[in-house]
């Protein structure tokens, strides 16, 4: 109400037309004063909406307009042509005629919503209830597994309308140096945290409120990361702190075990038995002698070359472990498992996937009411 305080001495609170999410009354001004009015039902195809302000149906008005012109002019409309009209109407023939000077006070389309229909709502909650609008995605580690997330968030928000989804911006920086051999041998790792610095920096120029590293061994280096670009700290979803926190709430008395399937460098660091333990939880892993076959798996995913002895193999490799639980720890990875569910291998192993449980966060920091 601050808005309409100052200025004239009766003032009208509007917004620069966007025919993307407004329709109704709109006013023309000219010096910010308003001199015409008009309807929605007088708006036709070829109307033009330059220089036009939708209304935020919210005035200021004297007690002597009131008094003296509005509510006598109201009272006439009624008793002579009915009571089912706009009060819109009314306002818009004492702008029409000059009756009096109303100013327009304008104000960000961001402050306001009108509701006539469930989309409106829709839209009106993501704006001021907390919800994310768009994310970021650090990707690229490997581009078919990017693809892969990308294709999998979209299926987690079924929509009738586009807009219903949030905004996802892809940075696809496959040409950055390799997690793993900067972990093992030390190979380019400022070269890589610098990279990895830029894509989140870029993501958040670029509109990100929350940012996801589309790969496990990534999330080594979240902590130069954040040296780095401080201002992304509490803005990156850790993928393995999600994975561990909802297996927590899922099992009891250790679950049968964890057994992490991932990279040999995602393996040699312990993330996962470092974020894991701070859950009271104990991770198995392969032991190097089976690295070889884990690089056969992940490489047949970024390749794209998964055959039917790929897909046999990988399901011996997990029904071979002798915990109840395995986390599929490389994003690589649930691409071959769901090829196997695809081709009727049967797996009688609880399955976890980090991804999965990012995108269930999701889901709820961008909820639909």
């Amino acid at each position: 109400m601050n808005y309409l305080m100052g200025g004239g001495v009766c003032s009208v609170l509007v917004s620069p037309f966007n025919p993307e999410t407004m329709d109704g009354t709109i006013i023309r001004a000219e010096d910010n004063k308003a001199i015409e009015l008009v309807l929605g039902k007088w708006q036709d195809e070829n109307f033009d909406y330059a220089n036009a302000f939708k209304t935020v149906n919210m005035y200021k008005f004297t007690r002597d307009f009131m008094s003296n012109l509005y509510a006598p002019l109201i009272r006439w409309y009624v008793e002579n042509v009915g009571e089912n009209i706009y009060y819109e109407k009314v306002l818009g023939s004492l702008i029409y005629y000059r009756e009096n000077d109303i100013q327009i006070v304008k104000v960000p389309e961001s402050m306001w919503c009108e509701i006539d229909n469930e989309d409106d709502l829709f839209r009106a909650r993501r704006r001021f209830r907390g919800m994310i609008n768009a994310l970021g995605i650090v990707g690229g580690m490997g581009s078919y597994a990017t693809v892969d997330f990308f294709r999998r968030i979209i299926d987690a928000f079924p929509a009738q309308k586009e807009w219903e989804r949030p905004r996802i911006i892809i940075d696809n920086f496959c040409t950055m140096p390799s997690r793993v051999r900067a972990i093992l041998y030390n190979e380019r790792r400022d070269e890589l945290i610098k990279d990895l610095s830029s894509s989140v920096r870029n993501l958040l120029k670029a509109g990100a409120e929350r940012i996801i590293f589309a790969c496990n061994t990534s999330h080594v280096f979240i902590p130069e990361v954040i040296l780095r670009v401080p201002e992304c700290a509490d803005k990156i979803i850790n993928i393995i702190e999600a994975c561990a926190r909802e297996i927590s709430v899922k099992i009891t008395n250790g679950g049968g075990g964890l057994t992490l399937i991932a990279t040999e460098g995602t393996i040699e660091t312990g993330i996962y038995d470092k974020v894991f333990g701070d859950f009271g939880m104990q991770i198995n892993s392969p032991d190097s002698s089976q690295y070889e076959e884990l690089r056969y798996f992940i490489e047949a995913v970024k390749q794209n070359i998964i055959d039917a002895e790929t897909l046999r193999k990988f399901h011996d490799f997990v029904m071979s472990f002798e915990t109840d639980g395995v986390i599929l720890g490389c994003t690589e990875i649930p691409i071959l498992y769901r090829e196997c569910l695809k081709n009727n291998f049967t797996f009688t192993k609880k399955i976890y996937d980090p991804l999965q449980s990012a995108i269930n966060i999701l889901v709820i920091l961008y909820r639909k009411f």
